[in-house]
């Protein structure tokens, strides 16, 4: 008789996870706690996906979508239920760094019926998980971010949180048509891709080392212009034309994310594609019959040469979105500044409803266009250009039309096409970040940040300038540029901080107005001058701002012009007057005089910086 085997451990079912019995718990006493009118979860227990345990849809009363997030469901520890707390890991960190959805970290009182909550900011996290060398890092949760089953704060702060970064997904709109070529370039060249099997074996160890200088290049100092440029593709390839012992020719393409294919291949020619006429547009880096040394002796140097005209399709046209309350005013009043007329509102008030702005922007605008336009069967969607109607004579025809575009909101109406409000002056998904930004600040309207200045109310028809206003708004400028500025540098070019730093070596820039001539006479077109000073004390870094004139003033502009070693004291602190220059006041006049200068001063570094780089030697 045949002996029956006896059972191994190892022939056994798996057993739960000693921490089952308690996520089990935590998840189902968060689906009690949540409101289930304005939340909709769809969250896994047990869950072994990576990452993230489910999705949270948030509603409006109505029932409509809202917003969406990702959620990773936790057990808080017994030691931490006074001060919540969570040891989370690197893994899911980077994870957030790369999600398309806002992930919040929700951890689970199971003693107090509680749970609490945090959105996973890479912003702010990021100092925090770079710290150590470690697997994992501790968060704090917020005490006041609680969700007991009374209070619905929390469905508040989850929707303004995804209006905030659902302009993550829209925030290039300015380049939108750029984008679209290139996705249209990649797809045409996808077709003509093949492996590479012409090109000399010898040659690859270069070209890689090319690739691996262009990507870490984007990856490392051009983080933000790879996320606009390049958003969803996660290395740049090489398409091989031609490659000889002289000359080559090939096109640098992006390759998409979870793509398994080589970042060297090459391009199958025949004689239906012309590969000029195909990439006409430019999206694509196409490099016709040039001399493969560049590639083999400069690779690094090459890599910057071809990297900076796509830097400079970005620098200098995009608005990087600033977090900042001063930076959302001055931009949404700007707006309306220049579409008063069709939002129903009055011009140059000091403040102005935020939710008035949005009713008109994204309804009442939307039912006009619809009903002036005859559509083609079919089409669902219409993007509409706002600058149409930049005549304020336009007002009193907006203002019958939208008296009938409300009756018809009041009577239920469903629009049959989505029309998109578009502007190339403005980026509309900004405007609505910023107002979002203020309404997730407790903010119900926009303030005016500076007082009402354009040229013709400034400049009188004699020549003499308006002081009070202009001097005014400069101060307030300087006030606040500088902060703004270094937001843009850390949270963008972090790599580059000391080569796009505002200060360089000087340790403070003195700026003066001029309106008048030494002799007292109005000048034609005030000024600026600046003044870049060096302390051999430890100083914080700061910008002044002064009339020419201002007694108060610690820089003498004559004899500065008149004495080559001429040092000042401010604060009684010796500074000696590295450099002087002049500056024009167009950007106090712009639409958005800090997005100006920003990107002037960004787009001046940056000719430095690039010009630098022509000077390596590999």
């Amino acid at each position: 008789m045949k002996e029956k085997k006896q059972k191994t451990a190892g022939d056994q079912p798996a057993s739960y996870p000693q921490s089952s019995e308690a996520e089990m718990d935590s998840v189902a006493i968060l689906l009690y706690l949540v409101d289930k009118k304005y939340i909709k979860a769809s969250i896994r227990e047990m869950d072994k996906t990576p990452n993230i345990d489910g999705y949270i849809e948030i509603t409006d009363a109505s029932g409509m979508p809202a917003g969406k997030i990702e959620v990773q469901v936790k057990t808080l520890a017994a030691s931490n239920l006074k001060f919540p707390k969570y040891q989370t890991t690197k893994k899911f960190f980077a994870y957030c760094k790369i999600s398309v959805l806002p992930v919040f970290m929700i951890v689970v009182d199971r003693k107090n019926h509680k749970a609490y909550w945090r959105f996973m900011d890479v912003n702010d996290l990021s100092a925090i998980a770079g710290k150590k060398e470690t697997k994992s890092f501790s968060i704090v949760i917020p005490p006041e971010n609680c969700i007991d089953g009374k209070s619905n704060a929390y469905i508040n702060a989850w929707t303004a949180i995804c209006n905030l970064y659902r302009y993550k997904l829209s925030d290039f709109d300015d380049i939108k048509s750029d984008n679209e070529k290139l996705r249209e370039e990649v797809r045409l060249l996808e077709s003509k891709l093949r492996e590479p099997s012409s090109v000399f074996s010898g040659f690859y160890k270069e070209i890689y080392q090319f690739l691996d200088h262009y990507n870490d290049i984007l990856d490392r100092e051009f983080k933000a212009i790879k996320a606009i440029r390049y958003f969803n593709y996660w290395k740049i390839g090489m398409g091989i034309i031609q490659y000889t012992i002289s000359r080559v020719s090939f096109v640098l393409y992006p390759v998409e994310y979870g793509s398994n294919k080589a970042i060297i291949r090459e391009i199958k020619m025949d004689g239906t594609f012309d590969m000029l006429k195909a990439f006409q547009d430019g999206a694509l880096v196409l490099i016709m019959s040039n001399d493969r040394a560049n590639i083999a002796e400069t690779p690094r140097r090459y890599a910057y040469q071809l990297i900076k005209p796509e830097v400079f399709r970005i620098i200098g046209k995009h608005k990087f979105s600033i977090p900042d309350l001063f930076m959302a005013n001055e931009f949404i009043i700007s707006f309306i500044d220049s579409f008063y007329f069709l939002l129903g509102l009055e011009k140059y008030q000091d403040r102005y409803e935020l939710s008035k702005v949005k009713h008109y922007l994204f309804r009442i605008l939307p039912l006009i266009i619809e009903a002036e336009h005859s559509f083609a069967q079919g089409i669902t969607a219409y993007n509409h250009d706002l600058d149409n109607y930049m005549r304020p004579a336009a007002a009193d025809y907006i203002q019958r039309k939208a008296i009938i575009a409300q009756n018809k909101i009041d009577q239920g109406y469903v629009p049959a096409i989505k029309i998109s409000i578009t502007s190339v002056y403005y980026n509309i998904n900004l405007v609505n970040y910023y107002m979002n930004l203020l309404e997730a600040g407790g903010y119900s309207s926009a303030a005016r940040c500076y007082r009402v200045a354009t040229r013709e109310m400034t400049a009188q028809a004699s020549g003499n300038w308006d002081k009070a206003v202009i001097s005014g708004n400069l101060r307030i400028f300087f006030s606040q540029f500088h902060r703004l500025y270094q937001h843009v540098i850390s949270n963008h070019f972090s790599a580059l901080h000391q080569e796009l730093d505002f200060f360089g070596e000087s340790d403070l820039v003195v700026y003066t107005l001029l309106l008048n001539n030494p002799d007292g006479s109005p000048i034609s077109k005030p000024y600026l001058e600046y003044y870049r000073l060096k302390s051999d004390y430890p100083v914080a870094k700061r910008i002044l701002y002064f009339e020419a004139k201002d007694e108060h003033c610690p820089v003498n502009r004559k004899k500065f012009l008149m004495d080559e070693d001429y040092d000042c004291v401010v604060d009684n602190i010796p500074f000696v007057t590295l450099s002087m220059g002049a500056d024009k006041l167009d950007f106090l006049f712009d639409k958005s005089p800090t997005y100006f200068k920003i990107n002037e001063l960004l787009v001046s570094k940056l000719e430095v910086f690039f010009r630098e780089k022509e000077k390596l030697d590999g």
